[in-house]
């Protein structure tokens, strides 16, 4: 089942995209999943596109937020307006 990895099987270059590996699947809250990545060019992919991802969804997240809040400004002027135009009927 779980399947132990040793340091001892890489070279030192590899330990470093290894550690890179888990930092950045552990920032995009990914998780370890049962799929082990062999090499290198996997890891580095697989960072890649859970780095893109992440980007991706901040943006989405940030763009939605924005939306919401011109539209509570918008409509903030919109209730100012019609309570002046209140006062000025009485």
């Amino acid at each position: 089942m779980y399947k132990y990895i040793s340091t001892l099987n890489y070279l030192d270059g590899d330990m470093y995209t290894v550690s890179l590996y888990w930092v950045v699947q552990t920032i995009a809250t990914v998780g370890y999943g049962d799929v082990s990545l062999i090499n290198t060019n996997e890891r580095c992919f697989a960072f890649t596109i859970m780095i893109i991802g992440v980007l991706s969804f901040s943006y989405a997240s940030g763009t939605l937020t924005s939306i919401l809040m011109d539209l509570d400004f918008k409509n903030m002027i919109f209730n100012k307006r019609i309570k002046t135009l209140d006062n000025l009927k009485k």
